[in-house]
């Protein structure tokens, strides 16, 4: 029997009064486990497909260890998975970062925190070419000095604002 989206099988005792913890439920595209722990916020789970809740990047996340794209464009600068990203290798001033695609109508402000340790000034992108970072043109790499970091959270669907603003690229 197919399910209809955004409904749950009971399964259990029939005509019979039970606990909550007796009642079996499996949400669509879920997996099983007792009502209890539904309405507890238990273990009961169900698949959420990707961005179909929120996009962005998932908060508290790390990247260790990167090394910057020796591709000193938008195209090939390595595209940035974490909350917090450790540039650790910038061989040469310009090598690139790009910042994650800009979450649209999520309704949390997206924050990623960059930390260039490498030896180099680091170039940093906005992942789409119509998105700009702080004044800079839309497409334009900011960028930040070795040993440095800077926050940058997103202002709009088309701009990322940087708190320890980084220098405009030459």
């Amino acid at each position: 029997m197919a399910n209809a989206p955004d409904t749950l099988v009971l399964t259990g005792p029939v005509y019979q009064q039970t606990a909550l913890d007796g009642l079996l439920v499996t949400p669509t595209g879920g997996t099983q486990g007792s009502l209890a722990n539904l309405i507890n916020g238990g273990t009961v789970a169900q698949t959420i497909a990707a961005g179909s809740l929120f996009s962005g990047i998932q908060l508290e996340s790390i990247a260790n260890a990167l090394t910057a794209s020796t591709t000193q464009t938008l195209a090939g600068a390595l595209p940035l998975t974490a909350s917090l990203n450790v540039v650790s290798t910038v061989g040469t001033a310009g090598d690139a970062v790009k910042l994650p695609p800009v979450a649209i109508n999520s309704g949390y402000a997206q924050v990623v925190a960059i930390v260039n340790n490498g030896a180099s000034a680091l170039s940093i992108f906005p992942y789409e070419s119509a998105t700009a970072i702080d004044t800079h043109s839309a497409a334009a790499a900011g960028t930040l000095t070795t040993l440095h970091r800077a926050f940058f959270l997103q202002n709009t669907a088309s701009t990322w604002v940087s708190i320890a603003s980084v220098s405009a690229a030459s």
